[in-house]
């Protein structure tokens, strides 16, 4: 056996991953949720099958005990509790974990996704025969009318009130077709209602964890009822089946060793057109012995004609595809491997350099000529004044750079990027600016468009295409270096400019919206935002996020950045919704739930600030020191007892011994008579403690 695979499915793909591998040389551990999940494995002597849920400790000893050599989340991925565990047992075991990216429109075993009510009632009406059960609301129940038989065949579960038991009536519904019930319900329930009523088929909305999803999901996988669901399924990340099957073969093929002969060129060969290939550039590929690369690349190799077309050429653009390779094929001791543009920009040559000469190959780099240079040109622009940024598996705030600098030059990762960028503009912005779309540069079908954001909004643009922004007006040459003040803002920036241009901590209160929910007041909002010490990269936990106010400001300071509002009560989530759209934040991630639980299935943070625990500050802490225990964390206490709660969590933690706090007592003016008296608010101990130490 070539090594161990812990797969955890519970989707099509993590099946498909069991069909691929059963019967071969790689031992395959699989853990499903339930028997049905069991029951649709493909059965073979190298699938070993374990049936029940885990815990993070659970999945933990099963990852030691199967001797996994890489681990697979295939989860559904509304499992946002299941991923959380599986990251955090695999950073105990130093196991890597891949995630497994649902392919449009995938099916779950027994869970479909349908567009609307309408939809579903559709596909229901093509059924013939069993039982349905409808929790879409009573609103909408007249809409099933459309099903042959709909009287006999469909039960409904909706709210106790007269006005869903009328609409229950008015489809023809008998009393014993109907339960009014107020939700959500545990997995128990929804299994023994299912099961009383013999139900076949479920139409459920995309309602989350907090509508009880997870739970019916489960039940009805139980009994092998289909599940009809309205709504789309949400974005998980991670990789695509194909892309993780040869992300695993790389994991289980045998160490790579030293290899001491071999000499690997990283180069960089420009946008893409033959022309713009340096002389070095195209020496090293005239003398190599192979070229290796994404396969756009070897095309432009190819195209470059003479000795370079009758190259030897593969596909492979990875550090440790390129070794494995090379390793394999020893007659090749001069290897090319292409990079488009500039290795130096936004490129895998970095990673690729890493792991080649981890495993003993000699590596050189040569620069190319990158494609936001040879854009900028194209426009007659110096590009020593634009601001470059990437969307290209990341994330940045856009218009929160063009609300700092006057040109700023996007590469594009999708092809909705340009719509969503010009979306964000048009709630940040009500004066003009010029945008300008690059697609195929340097190639023969290069296209240019320019116009402003509502004209380019209309364009779906095509992937790792550029756009240039550009304020109006902005002049050739102009641009701020690193060390230069930031512009001021121009006449006619929309309200989120307006209000986000600042960049110093303590914004006034009276920006916010503001609610009956508790806000941390402006003077507090500065010291713990300078105990923070936010970089442009940061990434957030706003823990109790209230409305949003540190959220909004260090969203401001974070713009390269991510920042993650963490609440459970409902009227701050619309607070922080309204104060997002108010100050166009869209570097803000709302989160609803309650710490730690809902910060399981985020990205490691860099930094936390906790402005409400519930009780649970040890928890939150352990939370994210599993995740990284360099965060740096920041916490308000208004009583004694929270205070105690930090100072217990400093004698666990030793390496947190820079801790911090501060009392912080704010005294405001206020008019009394032709006098002014000053009038205390309540006073603020401000914790702080981790993060990298300083030297």
């Amino acid at each position: 056996m070539r090594g161990t695979i812990a797969l955890f499915a519970g989707t099509t793909e993590g099946r498909q991953i069991a069909e691929h591998y059963a019967g071969g040389d790689v031992r395959v551990a699989v853990s499903v949720a339930t028997p049905y999940g069991a029951s649709l494995l493909p059965e073979a002597d190298n699938l070993k099958i374990h049936v029940g849920r885990m815990d993070a400790d659970g999945m933990e000893r099963f990852l030691r005990e199967m001797e996994a050599a890489v681990c697979v989340d295939a989860t559904h991925p509304y499992a946002a509790e299941a991923s959380g565990n599986l990251r955090l047992a695999c950073e105990r075991t130093g196991i890597p974990c891949l995630r497994v990216r649902r392919a449009d429109g995938a099916d779950d075993g027994p869970v479909t996704f349908v567009d609307s009510v309408e939809e579903a009632a559709r596909v229901l009406a093509e059924t013939r025969e069993g039982n349905i059960l409808i929790t879409t609301g009573s609103k909408e129940l007249a809409k099933y009318n459309v099903i042959p038989g709909y009287e006999k065949r469909c039960f409904a579960r909706v709210l106790p009130t007269s006005e869903a038991l009328e609409a229950c009536r008015s489809l023809g519904l008998a009393g014993q077709r109907i339960a009014a019930m107020q939700g959500p319900f545990d997995e128990e329930l929804n299994y023994g209602l299912m099961k009383q009523w013999d139900i076949r088929y479920l139409v459920t909305k995309q309602s989350g964890p907090q509508g009880g999803y997870r739970e019916k999901c489960a039940a009805a996988a139980r009994l092998g009822v289909q599940v009809l669901t309205v709504g789309r399924p949400p974005e998980n990340g991670g990789e695509s089946l194909k892309e993780t099957l040869l992300r695993l073969e790389e994991y289980l093929s045998p160490p790579i060793q030293g290899h001491g002969a071999a000499q690997v060129a990283l180069v960089g060969i420009g946008p893409g057109a033959p022309n713009l290939c340096t002389v070095q550039a195209r020496k090293l590929l005239e003398e190599c012995d192979v070229i290796l690369g994404a396969d756009r690349l070897l095309e432009s190799c190819r195209r470059m004609g003479g000795e370079i077309a009758g190259k030897p050429m593969y596909e492979g653009y990875r550090g440790r595809e390129i070794a494995a390779f090379l390793q394999e094929h020893g007659e090749f001791g001069r290897a090319v491997a292409v990079f488009s543009g500039d290795v130096g920009f936004y490129s895998g040559a970095a990673d690729a350099r890493r792991e080649l000469e981890a495993a003993g190959f000699q590596v050189s780099v040569v620069p190319g000529i990158a494609s936001p240079v040879y854009f900028c040109d194209r426009l007659g622009i110096p590009w020593e004044g634009v601001v470059f940024a990437s969307l290209h598996g990341r994330e940045c705030d856009v218009p929160g750079l063009l609300e700092k600098r006057d040109r700023v030059c996007v590469l594009l990762g999708s092809g909705a990027d340009l719509q969503r960028i010009c979306s964000a503009l048009s709630k940040r912005f009500s004066g003009r600016l010029r945008v300008t779309l690059g697609e195929r540069l340097s190639y023969p079908d290069e296209r240019i468009v320019t116009g402003t954001w509502e004209e380019l909004q209309q364009i779906r643009a095509s992937a790792l295409s550029l756009v240039l922004l550009e304020r109006e007006g902005a002049a050739l040459g102009e641009g701020v270096s690193a060390g230069q003040p930031e512009r001021s803002p121009a006449p006619g920036e929309g309200p989120g400019a307006a209000l986000r241009k600042e960049v110093s901590a303590g914004w006034p209160d009276q920006r916010f919206v503001r609610g009956e929910v508790p806000m941390t007041k402006e003077e507090i909002r500065a010291v713990l935002l300078a105990k923070l010490r936010l970089r442009a990269d940061s990434v957030l936990y706003d823990v109790g996020a209230g409305t949003g106010s540190v959220s909004m400001e260090a969203a401001a300071l974070c713009q390269a950045g991510r920042v993650y509002a963490v609440e459970r009560n409902e009227k701050a989530l619309e607070l922080i919704r309204a104060n997002r759209e108010r100050f166009g934040a869209e570097n803000v991630e709302i989160v609803a739930g309650e710490a730690p639980e809902a910060l399981l299935s985020l990205p490691s943070p860099t930094h936390v600030f906790v402005g409400g625990s519930g009780g649970k500050l040890a928890a939150i802490v352990e939370a994210v020191r599993q995740k990284n225990r360099q965060a740096r964390f920041v916490v308000s206490a208004v009583t004694l007892e929270t205070l105690g709660q930090v100072l217990d969590l400093s004698e666990s933690c030793p390496e947190w011994g820079d801790l911090q706090v501060v009392q912080v007592s704010v005294a405001r003016g206020r008019p009394a008579g032709r006098y002014h008296r000053m009038a205390g608010e309540n006073p603020v101990w401000i914790a702080s403690f981790g993060g990298e130490r300083e030297t």
